[in-house]
């Protein structure tokens, strides 16, 4: 009889042990924050997000916010945040040369990469289709510090535009973007399959993100300007990213402006140019798919500016 009282005194305690294992793993709302935790945290295990600020309880606990205060948001803006970001292998702005993004180059064997773009001021090893883009960090329109690989792994294409204050083309394009102005439709490059891109921004199909640095009198960038720039085209949709140090457009080096490029949720190009918007809208839109699936082949002398 003691034995046998024994071994169901064992049999309870192991099944009591694993009941309560697995009530540390319940995580009622699927926010990647337990029950257990959220307990712990004051936080509501029925709802992903306790304050209803746009981020999950998990985010915000992950970026060292409160999930309790509405008003303690990751991004005033709203962009979206990456918990696995640092997971991401940053290929970094300043690549070894020869070879390396951003080297010099006479042919296309002198980069590592195979393609070797020509510029106003030299040729130079450019992006391509494959590659990655750095981890870049700015201060956006309402001064908080933006990582872009914050939107990654969100399951969307990122299109980047560089561009200055200065430049007209921008400014027009801001103005069909934000006021469906329509100025830039008179360029004969324009296409009226391009409404599209407005509307999948505006719907969040898309992210679209606008990254300067020049100011209106061709000066380095800083927050009035990025801040007067959005007071003029305010599109709640676009963040606007300050390249003070030139990173950004050292690294990509534009040959005009506005240059706009695409990369997938894992940060890497699935369109790439030196100038223009032709290359990235007609990928957006459907257009060369049409005509190519293979981005390389299809635009490899595209990539290159003109002579």
């Amino acid at each position: 009889m003691l034995q046998f009282l024994l071994r169901i005194t064992i049999l309870l305690t192991i099944f009591s042990s694993s009941f309560c294992l697995l009530a540390s793993d319940i995580d009622s709302d699927g926010d990647g924050l337990t029950d257990e935790k959220e307990l712990l945290l004051g936080t509501n295990p029925n709802s992903i997000d306790s304050d209803l600020d746009s981020y999950t309880d998990f985010e915000e606990y992950s970026a060292g916010k409160n999930p309790l205060d509405n008003k303690s948001y990751i991004y005033e803006g709203g962009w979206p945040f990456n918990p696995n970001k640092d997971n991401i292998q940053d290929s970094g702005f300043n690549n070894p040369c020869p070879g390396g993004i951003g080297c010099d180059c006479g042919s296309d064997n002198d980069c590592a990469n195979g393609n070797c773009g020509t510029s106003p001021k030299g040729s130079y090893c450019m992006p391509d289709v494959g590659n990655r883009i750095p981890r870049f960090v700015a201060q956006d329109q309402f001064g908080d510090f933006v990582d872009l690989y914050d939107f990654a792994n969100q399951g969307k294409l990122v299109v980047i535009e560089m561009s200055a204050a200065w430049c007209k083309p921008c400014n027009e394009l801001a103005g069909w973007m934000t006021y469906d102005e329509n100025e830039i439709k008179s360029n004969r490059w324009w296409k009226p399959e391009y409404e599209k891109v407005k509307e999948k921004v505006r719907n969040g199909e898309i992210y679209f993100i606008n990254i300067q640095y020049e100011d209106y009198y061709h000066d380095t960038t800083n927050p009035d300007s990025i801040e007067e720039w959005f007071s003029t085209y305010p599109e709640d949709n676009v963040p606007i990213l300050m390249d003070n140090e030139r990173k950004m457009h050292g690294w990509a080096r534009p040959t005009g402006l506005p240059a706009i490029f695409v990369v997938d949720e894992n940060m890497n190009f699935v369109r790439f140019t030196g100038r223009g918007l032709n290359i990235a809208f007609d990928y957006i839109v459907g257009i060369d798919e049409k005509k190519s699936p293979k981005a390389t082949k299809l635009t490899k002398e595209r990539y290159k500016a003109p002579k």
